[in-house]
């Protein structure tokens, strides 16, 4: 990552934090990478790197747990999948052994209807995990900040500290949901958006 965009992502957390009923701010990496299955073949997944601390609650946790233990997330090597992806990953246990990127991967919990928008398993993990499986990406890659706001009602106030700094844009969950359906359909019907490469912050 360099060093101009390291900054304005800790500006960005700063202008969130230092806004009217910021309570917190997490960090969140996803990207594609090669998980080896069982039968020495590789499939694309979505990693998403959640950045998780030990016996605090992450903003972004996989949701809809139906085994295992998510907060096992901040061990090296775990990852979350789900089980309607059997038969891509092959996975219905807790515990399963695998790699991602050469990297060594244990599924510590099992989810159940988290599916991508594209043809690509989710795979949850910590966001230091991630870099391991991404070493292309640097040691540091960041692709959003995500902002929780005690006070819904001083969203736009949080989001408007954020915009107001130069290269970044920030999005309540509505809007990038929004987002991400608008370029899902531009996709299936065979255009192609492009964004300006900038990070982004969600709140």
């Amino acid at each position: 990552m360099s060093a101009l965009i390291r900054i304005l992502l800790s500006l960005a957390v700063c202008a969130a934090l230092a806004a009217p009923s910021a309570r917190d701010a997490a960090l969140a990496a996803p990207a594609v990478a090669q998980f080896k299955l069982a039968n020495g073949g590789d499939l694309g997944v979505q990693v998403v790197g959640i950045e998780t601390t030990p016996g605090v609650k992450p903003l972004l946790a996989p949701w809809h747990v139906v085994a295992g233990d998510p907060r096992r997330l901040a061990e090296p090597g775990a990852i979350v999948v789900d089980r309607s992806e059997y038969p891509k990953l092959k996975i219905d246990r807790v515990g399963h052994r695998a790699e991602v990127s050469g990297v060594r991967a244990e599924v510590v919990a099992l989810t159940s209807g988290i599916r991508s928008f594209t043809t690509s398993p989710i795979v949850f993990t910590d966001i230091r995990t991630a870099h391991s499986y991404l070493p292309q990406l640097g040691g540091d890659a960041v692709t959003y900040v995500l902002v929780e706001v005690a006070d819904k009602s001083q969203i736009a106030a949080v989001q408007a500290r954020i915009n107001a700094l130069p290269h970044l844009a920030a999005y309540t969950r509505a809007e990038m949901s929004n987002r991400s359906r608008t370029a899902m359909r531009a996709r299936s019907m065979g255009f192609r958006t492009i964004s300006p490469s900038k990070p982004r912050s969600s709140g």
